[in-house]
């Protein structure tokens, strides 16, 4: 229910409208063979009635709208190389987790929810009840003994326990903006150590550093030089998100902004080049271009002057960081 805090909800005379405009977009964005999989898509028993609406003879919650489009969308991108084992770090109430093991187009093997404690039980409540005992398994210890397959809780305090485990997909979705820095920086290190393949982020992107709202951290994900990222698209809702889809390789084809991109594509393929060389000329170069092409001055420009201020340590990009510090701390960011 809204009351917890955990996901959003509307009612049936909004939900119905949602489920319209999300089967016009899984239609026109699909191939008809993931497309047919979105009836196999359902809201777990456990949502209350005020929060479902029927349509095309199942029912449907927002956030179980949300996995189709995402889940199918993850299975066209992918194509072939289907995930037989999946991550989603911050799994929130655990209905990802469920379609991903439920739905018609694919099922992994093993799904892996990491999160909070807090928030797991909200997972666990409405996995157990919906896969039964047998398929859930709660991570007691980092030296847990792992089922390889289900579903599996991992408090974050115990994801050493996952060591062993190769992941062909880690997921984030909308839940790295509300993270710290540190935490992103915790994030990102751990991508690097396990062993994985495909990292894929759907979160807000390129929003004004005075708008952050629920922020916390200004430029996630960041993954390391060690990704390379083979695909984004853009989206503008009531705040600026991207979806990107990372591969961990060092070379290969990656992806890029077109010749005549502006706005955020733009502005992702300046923090790209940042990214991936992390050297004085590339950092600077997004510097410029946030404060300098952007309609306003982007959230991820703090993370980049900051990085810029350090490795050149001259009092000029000190006084730019500190400047784009001051807007930040003026906007609508509780903490940071």
């Amino acid at each position: 229910m809204p009351e917890a805090g955990v996901e959003t909800h509307f009612r049936s005379p909004e939900l119905i409208g949602h489920c319209y405009g999300t089967d016009l977009e899984l239609l026109a964005d699909l191939p008809p063979d993931l497309y047919k999989a979105f009836s196999s898509f359902r809201a777990p028993q456990i949502v209350h009635d005020v929060f479902t609406v029927q349509y095309q003879g199942r029912a449907l919650d927002f956030v179980t709208l949300c996995a189709a489009r995402i889940i199918l969308g993850i299975l066209h991108l992918l194509d072939r190389d289907l995930p037989k084992t999946v991550c989603d770090i911050g799994g929130g109430t655990g209905k990802f987790a469920l379609s991903w093991l439920t739905n018609s187009a694919h099922r992994p093997d093993l799904v892996v929810i990491i999160d909070l404690p807090e928030t797991l039980v909200y997972s666990e409540t409405l996995l157990r009840t919906e896969l039964g005992d047998s398929r859930v398994q709660y991570v007691t210890s980092p030296t847990s003994r792992l089922s390889r397959s289900g579903a599996i809780l991992c408090p974050i305090a115990n994801v050493s326990a996952l060591k062993d485990i190769s992941f062909d997909l880690i997921t984030n979705l909308f839940s790295m903006q509300e993270m710290t820095d540190n935490w992103i920086d915790c994030y990102m290190q751990w991508l690097d150590q396990q062993p994985c393949r495909f990292f894929y982020s759907e979160n807000y992107f390129a929003g004004p550093i005075v708008n952050m709202i629920e922020g916390h951290n200004s430029w996630s994900p960041r993954p390391s030089p060690e990704w390379l990222l083979i695909d984004a698209k853009f989206g503008f809702g009531t705040r600026p998100w991207a979806k990107m889809l990372y591969q961990k390789q060092d070379n290969g084809r990656s992806w890029m902004p077109r010749p005549s991109a502006r706005g955020a594509e733009a502005w992702l393929g300046a923090l790209e080049l940042a990214r991936r060389q992390l050297d004085e000329a590339s950092l600077r170069s997004a510097t410029e271009f946030a404060q300098a092409q952007m309609p306003f001055v982007p959230k991820e420009a703090w993370q980049v002057a900051k990085m810029l201020a350090e490795i050149t340590d001259s009092e000029c990009d000190r006084q730019s960081f500190r400047e784009i510090d001051l807007l930040r701390r003026s906007g609508n960011e509780a903490v940071h």
